[in-house]
């Protein structure tokens, strides 16, 4: 009854189809969004998959499983020869494990293994490219200088899903917005 146009959940991916359908069960009609893991794919299967994909937004750090880049090409030939299904989420399992490589190498060619040697090697990557899945990275500079300030913008997309895709389609593939571009990122709110 508020008329925003706009709706963001967090919530599980089992407990939002009720917060949804109650909503559209009302009529309402917004753009839908939420922090992860609200989103499901099995959406797409579902009694309001035509409603989801109308409505539902999402943001990613990493590009879908499909895209066209060497990193996105990488993960798809290992998950594949791994016998795994096509999904979207084993990028960001490819990003972290990436960056945690370099640390590791970077650590061992300084000869100093240890926990604190490896917090030195990570906090001293320049620059950590993931070959197009995702921004490259930064860990040395100021907060604001190591900030990440692009997103991909993702819906769902029915008949991506049904021809055997990953039921993604991108909107944007690299968003920075006005905010975000602009901000000053003083300080983290964690530290490695």
């Amino acid at each position: 009854e508020s008329g925003a146009d706009i709706a963001f959940v967090t919530a599980t991916p089992t407990t939002f189809p009720a917060v949804y359908g109650a909503a559209i069960a009302t009529g309402y009609e917004a753009a839908w969004t939420g922090a992860s893991p609200t989103y499901s794919p099995a959406y797409l299967g579902s009694d309001f998959a035509e409603q989801i994909q109308r409505d539902w937004y999402w943001s990613a750090y990493v590009l879908p499983w499909a895209a066209d880049t060497p990193g996105n090409a990488l993960v798809r030939d290992v998950m594949t020869a791994a016998g795994a299904d096509p999904l979207d989420y084993y990028g960001l399992g490819f990003v972290e494990a990436q960056m945690l490589e370099q640390a590791l190498r970077s650590a061992y060619a300084s000869g100093d293994m240890t926990r604190a040697g490896v917090l030195a090697a990570a906090k001293s990557l320049e620059t950590v490219d993931f070959a197009g899945l995702a921004p490259s990275e930064t860990f040395v500079g100021s907060p604001d200088e190591q900030l990440q300030r692009i997103t991909v913008i993702n819906r769902p997309n029915i008949e991506d899903l049904a021809a055997g895709g990953t039921g993604v389609d991108t909107v944007e593939p690299a968003y920075t917005s006005d905010i975000a571009a602009n901000y000053t990122f003083e300080s983290a709110c964690y530290e490695l």
